[in-house]
């Protein structure tokens, strides 16, 4: 039971990369939790974690989440991207759909 508290511990203290990654990559944010824990780690004095509205998290967990946060963020990169690059091309096309039939 000890052993399962500890790594419940072990992976959910540092901070929110695993939680952060694949929603940031989901809805087309690359690197998302990296950017996140360069936020905690600049705003360490901040009364709130930037861009969670949760009360401050420590820099220190910022420093110890971040290389975590890097690569799961960068195993995620592709699914970011493709994500990404379809809501831009979703947002394009209904630009060009809503615009003047004269310059088509």
């Amino acid at each position: 039971m000890r052993a399962g508290w500890a790594c419940l511990l072990a992976v959910g203290l540092p901070g929110c990369a695993l939680l952060t990654s694949p929603v940031s990559a989901l809805v087309g944010t690359p690197y998302g939790a990296t950017r996140l824990d360069v936020e905690t780690i600049r705003d360490g004095s901040s009364g709130w974690s930037p861009g969670l509205m949760v009360p401050r998290i420590p820099p220190a967990l910022g420093w110890i989440d971040l290389p975590l946060a890097l690569v799961l963020d960068t195993a995620l990169l592709p699914l970011s991207c493709a994500n990404w690059g379809t809501r831009a091309l979703d947002a394009w096309l209904d630009e060009r759909a809503s615009g003047d039939p004269a310059e088509r």
